[in-house]
């Protein structure tokens, strides 16, 4: 069927093309900005996450130099419970 054929108020195929192509491209255009949006997010997350383990690096290096002082700490404790008991004996 031509388009001359049509009936009166209906679109040409070459219009309701146009129109599908149209959205279609709206909802392609729309896919993409998604799509950038989701690796500018993706960027973030990744640059939280290297912070994230930084400082995570640096906490276990402040817990092991406070394991390391209390240890120091306990053996001073003992050897001064250990001159105490002698001067008491």
């Amino acid at each position: 069927m031509s388009d001359e054929q049509m009936p009166e108020g209906m679109p040409s195929v070459g219009e309701m093309l146009d129109e599908t192509f149209a959205v279609q491209r709206k909802s392609l255009q729309r896919i993409e900005e998604s799509q950038k949006e989701l690796e500018r997010s993706q960027g973030e997350t990744n640059e939280r996450l290297e912070r994230l383990e930084e400082s995570q690096g640096r906490m276990e290096e402040s817990q092991r130099g406070v394991s390391e002082t209390l240890s120091g700490h306990s053996a001073l404790l003992e050897g001064i419970a250990s001159k105490l008991d002698k001067l008491a004996s």
